[in-house]
């Protein structure tokens, strides 16, 4: 049940792909999805082969790819371009986009990207469900540039408004809020 095919192909290693099939199943049995993170982190040093990374992501073995998820462009240049490649091929790719960043809210790569998540509620299930049946976009916005959202495009579409229209008043209002808020407590 590990593979759905019984020869590897070559420049695929048994080994690792047991591993990130034992590893989804233990994921997906504790509620959660099995997400396949920056295989491309660090050119020739910290890099999943391309075959095995083709593998995994053509036979379903996680549910969902980290689109993006280096601290810079350059590091997720491969991913990008292997999930174009393989989309261009036909076969459904569920992405997400995470910082990475290992700091807090004031680190440089914090929230350079990001998910935006279609769930119908917001509860694990729902979300777990939405990243599984490719209801997400990856984002990254960094510095001085656009924000550019990646996925389905009536997806991409929708969240690009909610990055442009909604969530500036948004975050504006829950600003003043926590500033009216504050006022209260003095």
């Amino acid at each position: 049940a590990l593979c759905k095919t019984r020869k590897l192909p070559d420049g695929v290693s048994a080994f690792e792909v047991a591993v990130c099939a034992w590893d989804a199943a233990h994921v997906r049995k504790g509620g959660g999805a099995a997400i396949f993170c920056h295989p491309f982190w660090k050119n020739n040093v910290y890099q999943v082969p391309k075959a095995v990374s083709e593998y995994l992501l053509r036979e379903g073995v996680l549910d969902a790819f980290e689109l993006l998820g280096g601290q810079t462009e350059a590091e997720n240049q491969h991913q990008l371009l292997l999930a174009q490649q393989l989309q261009s091929e036909g076969v459904s790719i569920p992405c997400v986009g995470n910082s990475d960043s290992h700091n807090t809210v004031d680190g440089p790569h914090f929230a350079v990207t990001k998910t935006i998540l279609f769930a119908s509620e917001c509860k694990r299930e729902a979300l777990v469900q939405a990243v599984k049946s490719g209801l997400s976009v990856p984002v990254e916005h960094y510095k001085g540039s656009a924000c550019r959202v990646h996925g389905a495009y009536r997806l991409a579409s929708y969240a690009a408004f909610l990055l442009e229209e909604y969530f500036p008043l948004h975050n504006a209002l829950c600003t003043e809020e926590g500033r009216l808020m504050r006022c209260l407590t003095a």
